[in-house]
């Protein structure tokens, strides 16, 4: 299970992210990645890579918040940071005559590349992947045979876009209970403009449902994949390509990868529509939430306290007793109603037997009438059956054992519609008309009612035995 998540990547790669220095660490290997490897053409001395790492330490004074790691106080703190990475498989060293190169290693490269793109946010492009499956999708349909290769990067792109739409659920759900959890309101809205405002899931979600995103093309896309998926030349052009590059072992294997990859377009793209209502529906509770807020904050507001507190000290200035009673006027509601139930609640009046309504039968126009007597008429001349067979062959062959098809004489529609059907007769009725062998010749056969292949009528010995 480990071996099929992390690859080839070695456990030591992430060791450098769980010590007490992992910040430092991580700006360390994005700075030799971006700045000392980028565009590097040929491996880099080993002096040099070291002199990198110095010169990162110094320039962001990182040397007096590192912690007593160990091997960090064994001589200079570059040298032990240089030797740590190459122990956690982060740099490999190599020969080049008597000179020791360095270089980043190339599975820890796509695992930083990885890491940088999480950071920069990348990753939850939502209109970017749906305008990247759409890209892929529509090379794919125009040239088959040399970019049969999108499909799979397709299918791919299409579930990284179903995952970031389930982030943002999670992260929606996570901000909701941020904002609950809190016992004051400035802790709530706090939780609510950090976490919710200048979160990059909700900005990139907001750009996702504007008019002009690349998530219109959704529908579209549905549709195009469906229809691939329905055309059998183009799923058999595709299975060769996977073969022939390499992709898959065999026609088979290809040909299900293929179903796979457009399946999987499919279904991501028709099901997102609850993906998209729960976020609307937690996205209407926390600003709910916020509106309630700034309702309570309104009514508490410093003109209302200050109000408060001078009708206090009034009514400490009077001369009025503890237990004098004082009328205030109050815009509540008082507790007992000063109506009764019945004078509040009108009841809803009995209903009333709905007048009898008479019933006119349409009658159908006798054009229609006629159209469909023809219609019907014209089903029954044209149906073929096998007692209309074995009549049309019994005229047509007398008492001749065998009969070519070119010798048989077509005088009218009804016998034509029989004559077409006696090549394929067999097909048509498999469990009847097993008195008669029809075998096809080489010889073609043309007349002025049809042109196809010649053939023999024949009947069996058993019919010509019962009928002696």
């Amino acid at each position: 299970m480990v071996a099929s998540i992390f690859g080839s990547l070695e456990p030591s790669q992430f060791r450098i992210f769980s010590t007490e220095n992992a910040t430092f660490y991580a700006d360390l290997v994005e700075y030799l990645a971006t700045e000392v490897f980028r565009f590097a053409a040929e491996t880099i001395r080993k002096k040099q890579v070291q002199r990198a790492i110095e010169d990162f330490i110094l320039a962001r004074e990182w040397q007096a918040s590192l912690s007593s790691e160990e091997g960090l106080l064994d001589g200079p703190v570059h040298y032990a940071v240089y030797r740590h990475l190459v122990k956690s498989k982060w740099l490999e060293e190599g020969r080049d005559g008597l000179r020791t190169v360095v270089d980043l290693n190339s599975e820890a490269r796509l695992l930083l590349q990885a890491l940088l793109d999480i950071k920069s946010g990348k990753v939850r492009s939502f209109g970017g992947e749906v305008l990247q499956v759409k890209t892929l999708i529509d090379a794919v349909r125009r040239d088959p045979e040399s970019t049969s290769e999108n499909l799979t990067w397709a299918g791919a792109h299409a579930e990284r876009f179903m995952t970031n739409l389930r982030a943002i659920v999670g992260a929606m759900r996570k901000v909701e209970q941020s904002m609950k959890g809190q016992s004051s309101v400035s802790g709530m809205m706090d939780a609510f403009f950090h976490n919710y405002i200048t979160d990059n899931y909700i900005a990139d979600f907001r750009k996702l449902r504007g008019e002009n995103s690349p998530y219109r093309f959704r529908h579209d896309l549905v549709e195009d994949v469906r229809a691939m998926m329905e055309d059998a030349l183009l799923i058999n052009v595709l299975s060769s390509a996977f073969v022939r590059e390499g992709r898959a072992p065999s026609l088979e294997e290809a040909e299900d990868n293929i179903i796979n990859s457009l399946s999987t377009i499919s279904e991501v793209f028709s099901s997102i529509d609850s993906h998209i209502d729960m976020i609307e529906a937690t996205n209407s509770r926390i600003e709910r939430r916020v509106l309630n807020i700034n309702r309570f904050l309104s009514r508490m507001g410093d003109d209302q306290t200050g109000q408060f507190i001078d009708a206090a000290k009034r009514l400490g200035r009077s001369k009025l007793t503890s237990k004098c009673k004082l009328p205030v006027r109050y815009d509540v509601m008082d507790v007992l109603p000063h109506y009764d139930r019945g004078s509040l609640h009108k009841s809803r009046p009995p209903r009333k037997i709905p007048a009898p309504v008479i019933a006119r039968k349409r009658m159908k126009d006798p054009a229609l009438v006629a159209y469909e007597a023809a219609k019907r008429h014209y089903i029954d001349r044209t149906r073929v059956n096998p007692d209309r067979v074995r009549q049309f062959l019994d005229v047509k062959m007398g008492k001749e054992i065998s009969i070519r098809a070119s010798d048989i004489k077509i005088g009218s529609l009804d016998e034509f519609f029989i004559f077409e059907r006696l090549l394929i007769i067999k097909t048509i009725f498999p469990d009847d008309l097993k008195e008669v062998e029809i075998k096809r010749l080489p010889t073609p056969l043309q007349n002025e009612w049809i042109s196809c292949s010649d053939f023999e009528i024949k009947k069996r010995a058993e019919t010509l035995e019962i009928s002696q």
